[in-house]
Protein backbone atom coordinates (compact mmCIF):
# COMPACT_ATOMS: atom_id res chain seq x y z
CA UNK A 1 0.00 0.00 0.00
CA UNK A 2 3.17 2.34 0.76
CA UNK A 3 4.04 2.05 -2.45
CA UNK A 4 1.04 2.67 -4.13
CA UNK A 5 0.48 5.49 -2.04
CA UNK A 6 3.88 7.22 -3.05
CA UNK A 7 3.14 6.23 -6.78
CA UNK A 8 0.78 8.31 -6.84
CA UNK A 9 2.03 11.26 -4.75
CA UNK A 10 5.10 11.67 -7.03
CA UNK A 11 2.33 11.20 -10.28
CA UNK A 12 0.16 13.71 -9.21
CA UNK A 13 3.54 15.80 -8.27
CA UNK A 14 4.58 15.41 -11.78
CA UNK A 15 1.17 16.01 -13.15
CA UNK A 16 0.70 19.43 -11.60
CA UNK A 17 4.34 21.15 -12.52
CA UNK A 18 4.16 24.11 -14.37
CA UNK A 19 7.43 24.17 -15.01
CA UNK A 20 7.93 24.64 -18.89
CA UNK A 21 10.29 25.75 -20.72
CA UNK A 22 11.06 29.05 -21.86
CA UNK A 23 10.10 30.98 -24.92
CA UNK A 24 13.23 31.15 -27.52
CA UNK A 25 14.42 34.23 -29.70
CA UNK A 26 16.57 32.92 -32.54
CA UNK A 27 18.17 35.54 -34.84
CA UNK A 28 17.93 34.07 -38.39
CA UNK A 29 19.61 36.91 -39.77
CA UNK A 30 21.56 39.88 -38.76
CA UNK A 31 21.72 41.91 -41.70
CA UNK A 32 24.02 45.65 -42.53
CA UNK A 33 22.71 48.24 -44.67
CA UNK A 34 22.57 46.42 -48.46
CA UNK A 35 24.99 44.06 -47.60
CA UNK A 36 24.15 40.61 -48.24
CA UNK A 37 26.30 38.72 -45.25
CA UNK A 38 24.53 37.16 -42.88
CA UNK A 39 26.10 38.09 -39.34
CA UNK A 40 23.67 36.26 -37.02
CA UNK A 41 26.32 33.87 -36.01
CA UNK A 42 28.77 35.82 -35.66
CA UNK A 43 27.53 39.10 -34.05
CA UNK A 44 30.95 39.98 -32.87
CA UNK A 45 32.14 40.69 -36.50
CA UNK A 46 30.00 43.23 -37.23
CA UNK A 47 31.47 46.20 -38.64
CA UNK A 48 31.75 49.67 -37.29
CA UNK A 49 28.70 51.52 -37.89
CA UNK A 50 28.18 55.23 -38.44
CA UNK A 51 24.82 57.66 -38.16
CA UNK A 52 22.18 56.44 -41.01
CA UNK A 53 23.60 53.06 -40.49
CA UNK A 54 20.86 49.98 -41.09
CA UNK A 55 20.46 47.17 -39.10
CA UNK A 56 17.65 44.61 -40.31
CA UNK A 57 17.23 41.91 -37.35
CA UNK A 58 15.05 39.04 -38.98
CA UNK A 59 14.13 37.58 -35.41
CA UNK A 60 11.90 33.59 -35.12
CA UNK A 61 9.85 34.22 -31.97
CA UNK A 62 8.91 30.45 -30.50
CA UNK A 63 6.57 29.70 -27.07
CA UNK A 64 8.52 26.13 -26.69
CA UNK A 65 4.83 24.82 -26.48
CA UNK A 66 2.85 27.58 -24.95
CA UNK A 67 1.49 30.67 -26.32
CA UNK A 68 3.70 33.92 -27.09
CA UNK A 69 2.16 36.87 -24.55
CA UNK A 70 4.70 39.53 -25.46
CA UNK A 71 7.74 40.85 -27.05
CA UNK A 72 9.70 44.10 -26.43
CA UNK A 73 12.98 45.32 -27.92
CA UNK A 74 14.80 48.32 -25.88
CA UNK A 75 17.73 50.49 -27.33
CA UNK A 76 20.21 52.45 -26.74
CA UNK A 77 19.56 56.35 -26.99
CA UNK A 78 21.85 56.61 -29.93
CA UNK A 79 19.51 54.16 -32.11
CA UNK A 80 16.01 54.28 -33.42
CA UNK A 81 14.32 51.28 -34.22
CA UNK A 82 11.12 49.93 -35.96
CA UNK A 83 9.36 46.87 -36.36
CA UNK A 84 7.84 44.49 -39.19
CA UNK A 85 5.47 41.73 -37.92
CA UNK A 86 2.47 40.06 -38.53
CA UNK A 87 -0.32 42.59 -37.81
CA UNK A 88 -3.15 39.77 -37.74
CA UNK A 89 -1.04 38.06 -34.80
CA UNK A 90 -0.96 41.50 -32.81
CA UNK A 91 -3.40 42.67 -30.41
CA UNK A 92 -4.64 45.79 -31.31
CA UNK A 93 -5.42 47.34 -27.99
CA UNK A 94 -2.94 50.33 -27.79
CA UNK A 95 -2.81 49.51 -23.68
CA UNK A 96 -0.88 45.97 -24.95
CA UNK A 97 0.52 46.81 -27.97
CA UNK A 98 2.55 50.06 -29.08
CA UNK A 99 4.94 49.40 -31.84
CA UNK A 100 6.45 52.94 -31.76
CA UNK A 101 7.81 51.95 -28.49
CA UNK A 102 9.11 48.66 -29.52
CA UNK A 103 6.23 46.65 -27.53
CA UNK A 104 3.79 43.87 -28.80
CA UNK A 105 1.25 41.69 -27.19
CA UNK A 106 0.46 38.50 -29.22
CA UNK A 107 -3.36 37.58 -29.38
CA UNK A 108 -4.51 34.10 -28.53
CA UNK A 109 -2.96 31.29 -30.49
CA UNK A 110 0.43 31.95 -31.43
CA UNK A 111 2.69 29.98 -30.31
CA UNK A 112 5.62 31.23 -32.56
CA UNK A 113 5.67 34.19 -34.67
CA UNK A 114 8.70 36.17 -37.27
CA UNK A 115 9.95 40.18 -36.67
CA UNK A 116 11.86 42.40 -38.60
CA UNK A 117 14.03 44.71 -35.75
CA UNK A 118 14.98 47.95 -38.43
CA UNK A 119 17.74 49.91 -36.28
CA UNK A 120 19.09 52.85 -37.39
CA UNK A 121 22.22 54.65 -36.09
CA UNK A 122 21.25 58.25 -35.31
CA UNK A 123 24.07 59.69 -33.66
CA UNK A 124 27.98 58.86 -32.91
CA UNK A 125 28.17 57.26 -29.33
CA UNK A 126 31.41 58.63 -27.19
CA UNK A 127 31.80 55.06 -26.26
CA UNK A 128 31.80 53.20 -29.41
CA UNK A 129 28.44 51.16 -29.16
CA UNK A 130 25.04 50.64 -28.46
CA UNK A 131 22.68 47.61 -27.67
CA UNK A 132 20.02 45.82 -28.87
CA UNK A 133 17.81 44.22 -26.16
CA UNK A 134 15.00 41.88 -27.13
CA UNK A 135 12.78 40.07 -24.26
CA UNK A 136 9.83 37.46 -25.13
CA UNK A 137 7.72 36.18 -22.60
CA UNK A 138 5.05 33.09 -23.20
CA UNK A 139 2.07 32.30 -21.81
CA UNK A 140 2.88 29.54 -19.76
CA UNK A 141 4.31 30.31 -16.03
CA UNK A 142 8.02 29.96 -17.29
CA UNK A 143 10.75 32.43 -17.34
CA UNK A 144 11.12 35.52 -20.26
CA UNK A 145 13.98 34.93 -22.92
CA UNK A 146 16.40 37.67 -24.12
CA UNK A 147 18.60 38.27 -26.39
CA UNK A 148 21.05 41.13 -26.78
CA UNK A 149 23.11 42.28 -29.86
CA UNK A 150 26.28 44.47 -29.25
CA UNK A 151 26.44 47.11 -32.05
CA UNK A 152 30.00 49.00 -32.74
CA UNK A 153 29.02 52.93 -33.71
CA UNK A 154 32.03 55.27 -34.69
CA UNK A 155 33.02 57.54 -31.88
CA UNK A 156 32.76 61.05 -32.49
Amino acid sequence: MKKVLIFFVIFFCAACSTDTESPVITVERLLVNENVDNYANHSSQLPTLNPGDEVLVFLTLDGNGSDLKSFQVTKDKNIDTGLVYPKEEISSDKNFSDPEKGQLRFINGVATSHIMVRATVTELDKDGGAKLNFYLSSKSQSSSAQKVIDLKVAKP
